[in-house]
């Protein structure tokens, strides 16, 4: 076997291992890095309502992928998001819709968001561990990173069109002017402190 053959199977072995820790650990997998502009963004692993497992190379387009963290406290803030996956396909962006509701419903929540017109992968952090790695305070925040993972924006998302102009402006240019847009509204709020298990 050539090294690059040998490279190439324990990188997809590492992958595999990755989703079966995600999956152990209540559907959470995150690379341990930080969220920075212009650094690679943290890659994840988490489920979606169907319990499957989706990963950041399963989701993002030729151009990118869009991440944007919701919970089911938005109601009004939905409408504008809707349009957002066709026109972010339009231009080879993928994105995810990550829900970092304390004690979801998955089934019920699944339900809001779809009657609120979200289309694409809903994921669920139900641990806030990938909110925790990009350090998501407030929703809805939107992050965009390149076809090579690099994080180019942040920002809220409650009217997309500052997010979209930063995307037309990194195709046209790859550079953004502006990497952080608006402040979400509603506070994402601390996860309560966690009981120990009995012995």
């Amino acid at each position: 076997m050539t090294p690059a053959r040998c490279v190439s199977r324990s990188r997809r072995a590492c992958a595999a291992l990755a989703l079966l820790a995600g999956w152990l650990c209540g559907g959470a997998q995150v690379d341990d890095v930080r969220a920075t502009l212009g650094q690679p963004a943290p890659g994840f692993a988490l489920k979606d309502h169907a319990e499957t497992i989706r990963a950041w190379d399963q989701s993002a387009g030729p151009e990118g992928l869009v991440l944007v963290f919701l919970t089911t406290r938005l109601a009004d803030e939905l409408a504008p998001l809707a349009a957002l996956p066709a026109w972010l396909e339009s231009r080879g962006i993928g994105i995810v819709w990550v829900d970092v509701t304390y004690k979801v419903d998955v089934g019920a929540a699944e339900s809001f968001y779809r009657a609120g017109g979200l289309r694409g992968p809903i994921l669920y952090d139900r641990r806030r561990w990938i909110a925790a790695a990009y350090e998501v305070t407030a929703v809805p925040t939107a992050f965009f990173a390149d076809a090579k993972q690099r994080l180019r924006y942040r920002g809220g998302v409650a009217d997309p069109a500052g997010l979209q102009t930063a995307l037309e402006q990194w195709q046209r240019d790859r550079s953004i002017t502006s990497p952080t847009g608006a402040t979400a509204s509603v506070p994402v709020r601390p996860l309560p402190p966690q009981k120990p298990r009995p012995r």
